[in-house]
């Protein structure tokens, strides 16, 4: 389906790197429009889910602590740790060992090491999303068309 939204969230991230398909809204309000349930085909996002499984293979991340996501709702260190794995990353206890620390603000919570670049849960969603690593200078919010 292009030309059309679809929403950045973490939902939609886990959705890409499991394979699942993704349909448009518009696929529920037609079908309950003509009282039957259509083929969902044609309303269903097209994705490459091998580029997202294997996103951040060699990467190197560390979770602080439990993390508050999106929109107030509150995402674990394990989901985040789930994400990434199923992205191809890795999660690591000791910052020193990592690539990329997480923090909820965008800045970290304690000195961190040069080599470490600082991210948010926002900056995996869209790199996943898009199918490409983000730039960790600068995170990108809002929607993306497919």
């Amino acid at each position: 389906m292009m030309g059309k939204k679809c929403q950045k969230n973490l939902r939609t991230a886990y959705t890409m790197v499991r394979n699942k398909p993704i349909i448009s809204k518009a696929w529920f309000e037609e079908s309950l429009k003509q009282g039957k349930v259509l083929d969902h085909k044609k309303y269903q996002f097209s994705y490459d889910a091998k580029i997202r499984q294997g996103l951040f293979k060699d990467m190197r991340f560390n979770i602080d602590k439990e993390y508050e996501g999106l929109k107030g709702n509150m995402v674990t260190k394990g989901d985040l740790s789930g994400l990434i794995e199923a992205s191809g990353g890795q999660v690591f206890e000791n910052v020193r060992s990592c690539d990329l620390y997480f923090s909820r603000t965008g800045k970290p919570s304690f000195e961190v090491p040069p080599h470490v670049k600082t991210i948010t849960l926002q900056w995996v969603i869209d790199s996943i999303i898009e199918g490409k690593r983000q730039s960790t200078d600068k995170i990108n919010f809002g929607s993306i068309e497919f």
